[in-house]
């Protein structure tokens, strides 16, 4: 029988040595037995040493199946949950950026992609832009991704392109006579920045009812990461007026949901205002939450043997990943891939664009990367979806070639705060 005493000594006998690789598992099987526990109390503790544990226990998590008791399926699922947010903060926590003596714009964006991983390029000669190479004298030491980039983007008269049709990429391009700086405009949360675009206002001389005011943000991400979808609860916002009085939004109970394109990172959240006195002539302070869905920590799932591979699966912290088949299309092989994301809820059946962004790629015998395979879906269901990949091998059999297919293995559910101030009204 496991009692919150034998947690409490599995917890001190923890604390000697960091858990490793050969005693983690009778732990953490041992806990899991203890949320069952007869005693409500004890089934309390399994559960909060589990999470206190960390990361590592999410290999070694049970699936909940439908035929588990209520309870048990409710504990794991909050277990996994919370472990999956801690294991995605490394992803969900700002980049940063060092850059400190001449650098020219080329340089610049080198080291952008180097230390933080985000893709930026210089689109200024598509748009019939002279292209020049200035260089900047820069004092930036270790700050977040978003900031040191406006800083950058001012000082080199530069400003955000978004639509560059690839993913996880920025553009810039020369920013337009009279735009103003981009650093005292914006607010900074995690990943995000947000600044807010554009203001209109509406009133109808005849019925003075009909009048409205609108309100445009822009959100960037940083292109390093694909959300899935920005959800906007409008009750999640307060916004007050240089007079101190509220200023309402139109729709306090509903939710603007915005699915995101994987080759835009960033989308425009246009919020719908009641329009207030003309004696309010700006927005003194403006603050917000919103939440994004975000793919976690990313896994790799790797298969070998294709030639006669058929339903094999992988299965990691809650994905299964299933090698359906490996056949030849014509002068194409097509590799059906189905993945299963446990409890992803409305992230997986709402919104699948997500696993169209997943890595996949075969590797020959000679090691050479065949990559960026055309891709369709054959299967979807509820809980699952299926790919068929493409690719050009101009050969009559895969023997020695290695599958690599990489994807989240969670989807969380994440707020952001921000405040802006100081918007002045039409």
């Amino acid at each position: 029988m496991i009692t919150a005493a034998t947690i409490l000594s599995i917890c001190l006998m923890s604390q000697i040595d960091e858990p490793t690789a050969e005693n983690l598992r009778p732990e953490v099987s041992q806990l899991i037995k203890a949320l069952e526990a007869d005693e409500p109390d004890d089934r309390d503790a399994a559960e909060k040493r589990l999470i206190s544990i960390g990361v590592p226990v999410l290999d070694l998590l049970p699936q909940a199946h439908d035929n588990s008791p209520a309870e048990l399926h409710a504990r794991i699922e909050r277990i996994r949950k919370a472990l999956q947010l801690e294991a995605a903060k490394e992803i969900l926590a700002p980049s940063r950026l060092t850059l400190e003596g001449t650098f020219n714009i080329s340089e610049i964006l080198s080291q952008i992609k180097n230390q933080t991983g985000n893709q930026v390029i210089d689109f200024r000669e598509r748009f019939g832009q002279p292209q020049t190479n200035v260089e900047l004298q820069l004092e930036i030491e270790d700050e977040p991704f978003w900031r040191a980039f406006d800083k950058i983007l001012d000082q080199a008269g530069l400003t955000i392109y978004n639509y560059v049709g690839q993913t996880r990429t920025l553009g810039v391009v020369a920013k337009d006579s009279g735009e103003r700086d981009r650093e005292d405009a914006a607010a900074y949360s995690g990943l995000f920045r947000v600044e807010a675009a554009e203001i209109m206002s509406q009133r109808n001389l005849r019925n003075p009812i009909n009048q409205s005011l609108r309100l445009r943000f822009e959100l960037l991400w940083e292109p390093r990461v694909i959300p899935i979808l920005v959800q906007q609860a409008m009750s999640d916002l307060e916004i007050l007026g240089n007079d101190g009085r509220a200023i309402e939004v139109a729709a306090p109970e509903g939710t603007i949901q915005l699915p995101v394109q994987s080759t835009v990172a960033g989308l425009d959240l246009v919020v719908p205002l009641k329009l207030p006195d003309r004696s309010t002539q700006s927005i003194k302070q403006l603050k917000g939450q919103f939440t994004a869905l975000i793919p976690g920590r990313e896994e790799t799932f790797e298969f070998e043997d294709l030639e006669t591979a058929r339903n094999v699966t992988r299965e990691v912290d809650g994905l299964t990943v299933t090698l359906d088949q490996v056949r030849k299309n014509g002068s194409l092989f097509e590799v059906r891939i189905r993945l299963k994301i446990a409890n992803a809820g409305k992230a997986f059946q709402s919104h699948l664009d997500w696993a169209s962004n997943n890595e996949v790629y075969l590797e020959g015998p000679d090691g050479q990367r065949i990559d960026n395979p055309n891709f369709e879906r054959y299967f979807e269901s509820e809980e699952e979806i299926g790919f068929a990949y493409l690719f050009p091998i101009d050969e009559e059999e895969v023997t020695g070639y290695r599958l690599i297919y990489k994807s989240p293995v969670a989807i969380v559910d994440v707020p952001f705060d921000f405040e802006l101030t100081e918007i002045e009204l039409p």
